[in-house]
């Protein structure tokens, strides 16, 4: 930072950072920079407050699969922006923290919630085929999921697939 504010250098790389097409020429005022930063923010915010719903409520593997990868690139962004915006509560990068380290524990949540859906078919016919397409369902994402949370979702869906 230089004595009257930031370098030229400094507002180049946030101008760089707010914009899609990088740029060797600042175009923008440190005000300009601040407001926009602002609203960048705000726009991250929004996303990752829906994606978190969206994580906690989706019984589709793939709807929660593609907004926890949201949930992780927005959260990268505020972290980024963390420097030139100030933001109340709790910090971008100990949310982001928070959000990686609660991954297994929230799709242990979505399995259950499919499972609940499953059992409350009335017919085994109708549970059985619902298991095996959980399992279809969540096939695409087995890499994506913790060795714990696969085994439990195949044992089940197997088992349940399987009964009678």
């Amino acid at each position: 930072m230089g004595l009257f504010g930031k370098s030229k250098r400094e507002l180049l790389e946030w101008q760089n950072l707010l914009t899609s097409s990088p740029s060797r020429k600042l175009v923008m005022t440190e005000s300009q920079l601040t407001a926009t930063s602002q609203r960048v923010a705000a726009n991250h915010l929004k996303i990752l407050k829906e994606s978190a719903e969206l994580c906690n409520k989706t019984k589709k593997p793939d709807v929660f699969f593609l907004r926890y990868k949201l949930l992780l690139e927005h959260g990268e962004q505020l972290i980024k922006l963390s420097k030139y915006v100030k933001f109340t509560g709790t910090s971008p990068k100990a949310s982001q923290k928070q959000v990686i380290k609660q991954r297994s524990a929230a799709i242990r949540q979505l399995i259950d919630r499919c499972f609940e859906d499953a059992e409350l078919l009335k017919t085994d016919s109708a549970k059985k085929k619902r298991y095996n397409k959980i399992l279809n369902d969540f096939f695409p994402y087995k890499a994506e999921m913790d060795k714990d949370n696969w085994n439990y979702l195949e044992d089940v869906c197997i088992r349940k697939s399987e009964s009678k």
